[in-house]
């Protein structure tokens, strides 16, 4: 039986989806939080452990952390996300400059099986929101996003 992305994805979700396709064409191996769930549409961003090494070494403290114009969230590899005590296995971080993505959730289908996205946690709720804060503090939140985060954070 085949499900859709409306029954598969959760709110507060991670999940490590093989073979993301990207708006420009390219694929790869990705982490995906669902940020929010709203109106059929979901809102949601992509993890990365590339270029860390260029950070500061002073920005590299778990949290909401700004370099010049670049604000993001920094996932140390000893910190549990979900109350199932998950953890990445590598230093991970959230830009947030292009990478806060709204899109319908027929659109998220192809993700929506356990071949191609696994689930890997749920964030608690502290994480979550101050993933959430660290968003909304930045000049990186698509317009079309912000309410609905916003009522997530305040909620």
């Amino acid at each position: 039986m085949d499900i859709t992305a409306s029954q598969y994805f959760l709110e507060k979700g991670l999940y490590y989806i093989k073979n993301f396709e990207f708006d420009q064409g390219d694929h790869r191996n990705k982490f995906l939080l669902v940020l929010a769930i709203d109106n059929g549409d979901m809102i949601y961003c992509l993890t990365t452990s590339q270029h860390i090494e260029k950070l500061p070494t002073s920005s590299r403290r778990h949290g909401c952390r700004k370099v010049k114009f670049n604000q993001f969230y920094y996932i140390p590899p000893t910190v549990s996300l979900g109350s199932d005590g998950f953890k990445f296995d590598t230093k991970t971080v959230i830009f947030f400059q292009n990478n806060i993505h709204k899109k319908n959730l027929t659109d998220l289908d192809k993700y929506s099986n356990i071949d191609r996205c696994e689930f890997k946690t749920q964030l608690i709720d502290t994480e979550y929101k101050e993933i959430l804060g660290c968003i909304l503090s930045s000049d990186h939140c698509p317009i079309g996003c912000q309410g609905t985060l916003n009522k997530r954070l305040t909620g």
